[in-house]
């Protein structure tokens, strides 16, 4: 069995949208990886198109198994046909196709995770990508059972994913850190347009120095 995440952003001030996606094999291993632009929209339509391209890899990788996550729930929805569509005619027409994709491969399944467990395609889908940066391997995050919001410097909330990339989890919510470019994954270094360090990478380069 597969399995494929996607996501999409939208840039309003360039009125620019994101798609990101991954694709991991039956043994975790990845396949395939995607960040790329997808013309004007919206963060709806960013969406769709995310997962028009992944399902387009899925088929053009004759995938005949795969379970695919995304964290609109509305999107999926309407995929499974358990909503109406909407009114705006760019998204009819790109998940009508995507039913008609889901439908020729019944081997595919579709389903809602929560945007903490999509923290891969969610780093892809941000305006300087992460491309490079993806886990060869599917990763299993540790998270806390009791996901309240403590301090992260703590090595049950840090987790090394290799290559100088790590999973550091806060509130709920997992980010992709890298400390070599550097960039996270976070809200807080995406507005800051790459340019200053966010509150993940001070706190992982407080932590490991202190191991030192």
């Amino acid at each position: 069995m597969y399995t494929a995440y996607f996501d999409g952003s939208y840039l309003p001030n360039k009125d620019k949208c994101i798609t990101g996606f991954v694709i991991y094999g039956p043994d975790d291993s990845l396949v395939e990886k995607s960040s790329r632009e997808a013309g004007q929209g919206n963060s709806h339509i960013a969406e769709c198109k995310a997962l028009y391209r992944l399902a387009t890899s899925l088929e053009r990788l004759r995938v005949a198994q795969a379970i695919v996550y995304g964290d609109s729930q509305s999107l999926i929805q309407q995929v499974q046909q358990l909503s109406r569509l909407g009114l705006n005619p760019v998204v009819r027409q790109i998940v009508k196709q995507v039913r008609v994709m889901f439908s020729q491969n019944p081997g595919w399944n579709i389903s809602w995770v929560p945007r903490k467990d999509n923290f891969i395609a969610d780093a892809l889908a941000c305006p300087w990508g992460m491309l490079e940066r993806i886990p060869k391997v599917k990763p299993t995050p540790k998270r806390s059972a009791v996901g309240s919001c403590e301090s992260i410097l703590n090595a049950s909330r840090i987790r090394y994913l290799g290559e100088n990339d790590y999973l550091v989890y806060e509130c709920g919510t997992d980010f992709l850190v890298n400390l070599l470019s550097p960039s996270c994954s976070c809200a807080t270094f995406s507005r800051g347009g790459g340019q200053y360090k966010c509150r993940h990478l001070f706190s992982l380069e407080t932590y490991l120095s202190q191991r030192t």
